[in-house]
C-alpha cells in the first residue's frame, strides 16, 4: 500500500500477533494498518485505541484457497468457497 503511493515508512517494530501490534500503538510506540477491525478499541493492557478509516483509491487484493485433491476441504471451507462463487467473485477452479 505505501510503495503504491511512493512512500517509505520507517518500521521500528514488527510482530505477527495483532494484539501484540495494538499493545504497542496502545503504549504510543507508533501506528499500524490492518486489515481487519477488531471488535473492541481497548488493548489487552487496558489502553484504548483510535480507528481512522483510509479513504483512498487502492487496488483490490486478491484472496486465493487452495488445498490438496488428496484432502477435501472441511465444510466451513467449501461452504466459503460456494459463497465467493455466488458473490461473482473472481473464482478460478483446477
Amino acid at each position: 500500500m505505501f510503495t503504491e503511493k511512493g512512500l517509505h515508512p520507517k518500521v521500528a517494530y514488527t510482530s505477527p500477533s495483532i494484539e501484540i501490534v495494538r499493545c504497542m500503538v496502545g503504549q504510543k510506540q507508533g501506528f499500524s494498518i490492518l486489515v481487519s477491525r477488531p471488535s473492541t478499541k481497548v488493548t489487552y493492557d487496558g489502553q484504548t485505541l483510535a480507528y481512522v478509516e483510509i479513504d483512498d483509491e487502492m487496488e483490490s487484493s486478491t484472496l486465493i484457497m487452495a488445498y490438496l485433491k488428496v484432502n477435501q476441504p472441511t465444510k466451513p471451507a467449501r461452504l466459503f468457497m460456494d459463497y465467493c462463487r455466488q458473490a461473482n467473485l473472481d473464482y478460478i477452479e483446477s
